[in-house]
């Protein structure tokens, strides 16, 4: 949702040329509503929701899908989840989400083999340790870069091999993590936004933010102040992974035979969704 917006915008146009192709591909649609309105009916229907790099180091939408039991899946070089062990939180994000580069929606599968030919685990693994990397190469090795004479993007491609294990593992994830980042209790009787009455926050997020305080607490403010002078104090550098700029004729190319993210499969008794059109709402130059 939000369009064509974000630091790295040309993720979201690759994103939207993948999405047209579905026209040239047969039974790839779910048959749900997922327009801008009514985008929740397809987080609850979809096994997994790629989010794409926003504005910041973190987006609404991650936490949007956890409370749809959808496993969110996040293409960023740099967004990180609140209460995370990257944030010095107790959260391992591992557990109830699937992060990989942004570049994977970007690039075709051999340009990625390549790339992380000598960094392999930067492309991400799954709960059970297996690598991103490792399925993308079995598919791309396996014909599974094309269907029916159409270009798999990488990300159809890597998702496709998730296993059940893992997917169960993820959405038990999911359900365990959703609660920590609510403000709010879930009720079935709430008629209204609890704002609207000033009432008291009594959710989960309340209680890891007073968790995570009171850690701070303990080591000590003034270990904190030194903590905080030396990092403000050292030197920085940023590490851009892929770089955004990629000109809208190189997505030219790629858009006429890559196969886009909002698709139905049916495998192994269970359905696959990828959704992807809640976050496009622009029509191709």
């Amino acid at each position: 949702a939000g369009g064509m917006h974000g630091d790295c915008v040309e993720v979201r146009h690759a994103m939207k040329f993948m999405m047209l192709n579905s026209s040239h591909l047969s039974g790839v649609l779910p048959h749900v509503r997922t327009i801008q309105a009514e985008r929740e009916h397809g987080f609850r229907a979809a096994t997994f929701c790629p989010i794409p790099v926003g504005d910041s180091p973190s987006s609404k939408r991650m936490y949007d899908v956890l409370n749809f039991g959808c496993i969110p899946v996040v293409l960023s070089d740099d967004l990180v989840w609140a209460f995370s062990h990257l944030t010095g939180g107790s959260l391992g994000h591992s557990s109830f989400s699937i992060q990989m580069p942004q570049a994977v929606v970007q690039f075709p599968a051999d340009v990625l083999l390549e790339k992380y030919n000598s960094s392999q685990e930067m492309m991400g693994k799954l709960p059970d340790g297996v690598l991103l990397y490792d399925l993308l190469k079995e598919s791309h090795h396996s014909g599974g870069s094309y269907q029916s004479g159409i270009y798999v993007n990488s990300l159809v491609q890597i998702l496709l091999k998730v296993s059940l294990k893992n997917i169960e593992t993820l959405r038990v994830g999911v359900q365990i993590a959703a609660p920590k980042f609510r403000y709010y209790l879930m009720d079935p009787a709430m008629t209204a936004i609890p704002t609207s009455s000033y009432a008291f926050p009594n959710g989960g997020a309340i209680q890891m933010m007073s968790l995570e305080l009171s850690q701070r607490k303990a080591l000590g403010t003034d270990n904190i102040r030194l903590q905080c002078n030396e990092e403000r104090n050292r030197e920085h550098s940023y590490v851009n992974h892929f770089p955004c700029l990629i000109t809208r004729r190189s997505f030219a190319v790629f858009s006429h035979h890559q196969l886009p993210l909002l698709m139905l499969f049916s495998r192994s008794g269970f359905k696959l969704y990828f959704l992807i059109s809640s976050f496009i709402n622009e029509t191709p130059h």
